[in-house]
């Protein structure tokens, strides 16, 4: 008996390790305005489709909801200037933590980790398209002013 449990463990372990993602986003290479009010990123589609990618940057709003252990939300928006330009990220402290209303404050300078799901992840359920959650990290005490 304990043989047999001990093996539909590995089983379900094996399987929920197994999941697959149609798509991925992520953060890299932040860098803070001279107000400390917008961070900046370049996003990166890990193995995402471009087509996906595309409708993905198309969607009204920000997509995203982020959130801290704190309760700190954040307004993140994605967007590309033009086809051959790079993806950017926006994130802006909602001070009222109401990312619809968001009132942006100062970010302080320590360490921000934000924990991030796509909301527009139910406009894809009937397309079964999957998202990974993933994270916002950065120091604001180490970022460099590049805006």
């Amino acid at each position: 008996m304990l043989r047999s449990n001990s093996s539909l463990l590995f089983i379900v372990m094996f399987l929920t390790s197994c999941a697959s993602y149609d798509y991925e986003v992520e953060f890299k290479n932040y860098s803070i305005n001279n107000s400390l009010d917008e961070v900046q990123a370049d996003v990166h589609f890990v193995d995402t489709d471009h087509i996906l990618q595309k409708h993905l940057l198309q969607l009204p709003g920000s997509g995203i909801d982020c959130k801290n252990e704190l309760g700190e939300v954040v307004l993140v928006e994605i967007g590309r200037e033009s086809e051959n330009k790079e993806t950017k990220g926006m994130v802006q402290l909602c001070g009222n933590s109401d990312q619809v209303n968001c009132q942006p404050v100062k970010f302080k300078l320590k360490r921000y980790t934000f924990k991030c799901n796509s909301s527009f992840t139910d406009m894809f359920h009937d397309l079964h398209k999957a998202r990974k959650p993933f994270l916002i990290d950065f120091d604001t005490r180490t970022l460099q002013n590049k805006l």
